[in-house]
């Protein structure tokens, strides 16, 4: 696993995916306190969704993830159980899902994803 860690003047650590990884997301915004992820319109049935590295970058956070699905029609399987995995790395950190729509809502809070993420 690769991690990218950029350090800025204070010494705070950014949590950043390996940048050459083919990710069906994009980092928006990065600080200390917020991680910012928008999914991409593809990220259905992705395949690097099931792989580690595409959350365990993620591993010890004490912030804010923010998944933006606002480009997602709908989700599988797959990117209900990145989510899970993606909670669990972020911790200490917590994980909402946000810009969804009331279908995507819908799936999360009948798989029971609502335990371990915060879906707004």
């Amino acid at each position: 696993m690769r991690v990218s860690d950029i350090h800025d003047s204070s010494a705070a650590r950014y949590f950043l995916p390996d940048a050459t990884l083919d990710l069906p997301f994009k980092v928006a915004e990065h600080t200390p306190a917020l991680v910012r992820i928008v999914m991409d319109p593809h990220s259905v049935r992705h395949r690097r969704l099931a792989e580690s590295p595409s959350h365990r970058w993620i591993h010890g956070f004490h912030g804010l993830v923010e998944v933006d699905m606002h480009r997602l029609a709908m989700i599988d399987s797959m990117i209900a159980a990145w989510l899970i995995q993606l909670a669990r790395d972020a911790r200490p950190g917590r994980v909402v899902v946000r810009q969804s729509n009331p279908r995507i809502r819908e799936i999360l809070r009948a798989l029971g994803i609502t335990a371990v993420v915060v879906v707004e």
